[in-house]
This record gives structure tokens, sequence and C-alpha cells, in this order.
């Protein structure tokens, strides 16, 4: 059993720095893709939050799980016109 910092309280646990950043940069676009959620994420923490390249898609994973953004599919993105896959805040994602 994971003890909380807060045993007799109803609200949710905080969320990660790395989680709130990531849902920051997506609630002032549309949709983004990983690389330019990272980048958000660097540039909005002015720094201090770095999600490492091997952690990326396990946290966009994790926020799939847990409602909190959905896929919206392959678009063009860069000088390249290259598809990615793109996400964003989900219409359902649960509240904190």
């Amino acid at each position: 059993m994971a003890v909380t910092m807060y045993p007799y309280s109803r609200l949710a646990p905080p969320l990660s720095p790395h989680i709130f950043y990531a849902l920051l940069a997506l609630s002032r676009t549309a949709t983004l893709h990983p690389y330019a959620i990272r980048s958000a994420v660097l540039n909005d923490s002015l720094g201090s939050v770095d999600i490492a390249s091997g952690r990326l898609y396990p946290l966009i994973t994790k926020l799939i799980e847990e409602g909190f953004i959905d896929i919206v599919g392959p678009k063009p993105t860069g000088k390249s016109g290259k598809p990615r896959m793109h996400y964003a805040i989900s219409t359902q994602a649960p509240s904190v």
C-alpha cells in the first residue's frame, strides 16, 4: 500500500512536475507531438524540469492510461513535413 502525504484526505495526490508541465503545454495548444511537449516542458519550467528521451513515451502512455490525454493521430510536422503522432487534452479528463 502506498503511503500518501495526506492519508485522511479525499483529494487526489499532487501531480508530478513532469505531468503538470506536460498538461500545461497541451492546454495551450490544440495538439502537440512528443518532442514538442518535451521542449515546452523545458521552456515553461525555465529549464528546471527536463523529460529525458527515455522517459518521454512512458509519460505519454501514463497520461493516456489515466485519461488525461488522447491520441489525435499523425500530422505533418517540421520542415520535412514527416507525419508524427500528435496528442491533445482529453475531453473526458479526470479532475485534479
